[in-house]
């Protein structure tokens, strides 16, 4: 039962609308960068396909030093009218089109218009009491779980587009706070805030291109389809580290595996209901469930079968990134 003091939603408190409504001095505390079309999805696919970090450079074209610096990086920029990477740059801002790069292990550089700008002015804003994370409907319930334990203020600090406010990023704002506050969506409410998200740019924006239609129905609207946390360390956005009451095996741990074990349906049903997860991770689960598992930065762990792990989200996150 839910504590008096968490029983209702606190996003009033938490919002801040659009990149421009920043304070000039943020005060101490966690800050969730979402821009759920596209920088946020793009970048946890990123750190999802196991790249070794996200670099989010002042201005766009500063990707091209970064490279030059780092010979191995990929690069992110603009896109051309068929919906290719402008010239000199490996991809542009959609989650789908980083599907088909290899980024496994290698550094990448990237900003935009919104999502990026947005984090580089925490980053120059902030102090050092000031942790800026990256989030969006796609890892909403993950991202809400994990701060939940943080003594700080959460702000959720939506990019917008051009200087106006995104409802998309409101969307995402509005989850992120509903797993914070442990008043978690119905499958209902989850479906309304997925019709939002499809039409958030026009009724005609899924038709624009097949990759668009794939950035939105496939990512923006796959609520909680991953559990992939950036956070801001120095300049470059990596995955963030569990607190350590959290790992594998610990107490608060196994008492959630077995709270999710009975409420959720079983990792292969989900598995089936989501189009990412059966076209690029589901054979590699199903595939390497016997072998030993490294989450990165964290202890070992032997996983016995699919069922060691209740919840799929989990099981595919540690499919990205650590296979041994």
């Amino acid at each position: 039962m839910l504590r008096d003091d968490m029983a209702h939603n606190r996003l009033d408190e938490r919002l801040i609308e659009r990149c421009e409504d920043i304070p000039q001095d943020p005060k101490p505390g966690a800050y969730v960068v979402i821009d759920t079309m596209h920088f946020s999805n793009t970048v946890i696919e990123l750190l999802a396909r196991g790249a070794a970090h996200v670099h989010v450079p002042e201005e766009r074209g500063e990707e091209f030093d970064y490279r030059a610096a780092h010979p191995d990086a990929l690069i992110g920029g603009g896109r051309t009218a068929e919906y290719d990477p402008e010239d000199g740059y490996d991809f542009f801002n959609s989650p789908s089109y980083v599907e088909d790069i290899d980024v496994e292990g290698r550094p990448v550089s990237m900003t935009s218009t919104n999502g990026g700008r947005t984090v580089a002015t925490l980053r120059e804003r902030g102090s050092e009491n000031v942790d800026v994370f990256v989030g969006a409907p796609l890892n909403a319930r993950a991202i809400g779980r994990f701060l939940r334990r943080t003594d700080h203020p959460v702000h959720l600090v939506c990019a917008g587009y051009q200087g106006e406010i995104a409802i998309e990023d409101h969307v995402g704002a509005a989850l992120i706070s509903r797993y914070l506050d442990e008043i978690p969506p119905a499958e209902t409410e989850i479906e309304l805030f997925r019709d939002q998200l499809e039409t958030a740019k026009g009724p005609d924006y899924v038709r624009k291109n097949a990759i668009r239609r794939r950035d939105v129905r496939a990512y923006a609207m796959n609520v909680n389809g991953r559990e992939m946390i950036p956070e801001l360390s120095g300049d470059s956005l990596v995955r963030a580290r569990a607190p350590l009451d959290r790992l594998p095996g610990s107490e608060d741990w196994q008492t959630e595996q077995s709270a999710t074990r009975e409420t959720h349906r079983s990792p292969v049903e989900d598995v089936h209901e989501n189009p990412v997860y059966i076209s690029t991770l589901l054979p590699e689960v199903l595939k390497r469930t016997r072998r030993r598992v490294v989450i990165p930065g964290r202890s070992e762990l032997g996983l016995p079968g699919l069922e060691a792990l209740a919840d799929i989200d989990r099981v595919v996150d540690v499919a990205h990134h650590g296979f041994q």
